[in-house]
């Protein structure tokens, strides 16, 4: 297998990696041609998969280490540090206008 790529983010957003986050991650991320893990608190899960990613419960001052492996694991790394940015830079109203768009 390749080298993993890796992110760690610290999470700004009041609200954390709930469930409308999460989701909107997972959808992001889902057609990358690589595997996706996400860790914090000590626990790692796949990050492509809604219920692990919540169940995380990273709030609001918790970082989250991201790595990703495979073909497209830089382009799926910088896509998720552009979506922790815009969620830590503009909360719930990006979170409400992604979700009209995903909708």
């Amino acid at each position: 297998m390749s080298d993993w790529k890796t992110i760690s983010v610290t999470l700004t957003y009041e609200y954390g990696l709930h469930m409308r986050p999460s989701w909107m991650l997972t959808q992001g991320v889902g057609d990358y041609d690589c595997e996706i893990r996400a860790e914090a608190h000590g626990y790692e899960v796949d990050g492509k998969v809604v219920t692990q990613v919540t169940l995380l419960a990273a709030t609001c001052g918790d970082v989250v280490l991201f790595k990703a492996r495979g073909r497209d694991a830089g382009s799926a790394i910088k896509w998720i540090s552009d979506f922790i940015n815009e969620l830590n830079s503009e909360g719930e109203d990006y979170v409400r206008r992604r979700m009209e768009e995903l909708e």
